[in-house]
């Protein structure tokens, strides 16, 4: 593949960070893109260290020879209007598991589909996947200490590296 977009959410990451391993592995460029969402209110230290987070990851990514692409707007749009610009063929995300991470997921499968966007889903913030580790019996663990011996023999997937360098093609930050 071409070009490939990874959306940066909660990890703000370029060390084990599955969607933008798999993006490098498969497409020859590849656009980091932060989408602020002004549906997220967030108060002014919050937003303090949202900004100071995207500054390190854009400097990360800036020794690697790309840049982070940041827009503001509904995230699925966002995505689309990029990929449109790009000529992305394919869309990298890592999952999460809250209500708004739900919600913008199904947006974007539903938006990839509708332009035609192969979107990847990769593992996100847990280190195993939700729903995963259910007791024996069925329903949810009331015990930490079955679950903790249950969490620790669930094998852990290889943390992704640290890419050396990103291909990006050229992009407006508007």
């Amino acid at each position: 593949m071409e070009t490939a977009i990874v959306v940066f959410t909660r990890d703000l990451r370029l060390h084990d960070n599955p969607a933008l391993h798999q993006a490098r592995a498969l497409a020859r460029a590849v656009v980091p893109l932060f989408v602020l969402d002004p549906a997220i209110l967030a108060p002014p230290n919050r937003a303090k260290f949202l900004a100071e987070s995207l500054a390190d990851l854009r400097g990360q990514l800036r020794e690697r020879h790309a840049d982070l692409i940041i827009r503001t707007g509904h995230p699925a749009a966002e995505v689309v209007k990029l990929a449109a610009e790009t000529g992305a063929q394919a869309v990298y995300i890592a999952d999460d598991v809250s209500h708004y991470a739900s919600r913008r997921r199904r947006d974007l499968e539903r938006e990839c589909s509708r332009h035609r966007l192969e979107l990847t889903v990769t593992p996100g913030l847990t280190v195993v996947p939700p729903g995963d580790l259910t007791p024996a019996s069925g329903g949810s663990y009331r015990v930490f200490t079955p679950y903790w011996r249950a969490w620790r023999a669930v094998p852990w997937r290889q943390p992704c590296p640290v890419p050396e360098a990103i291909t990006m093609p050229a992009v407006s930050q508007a």
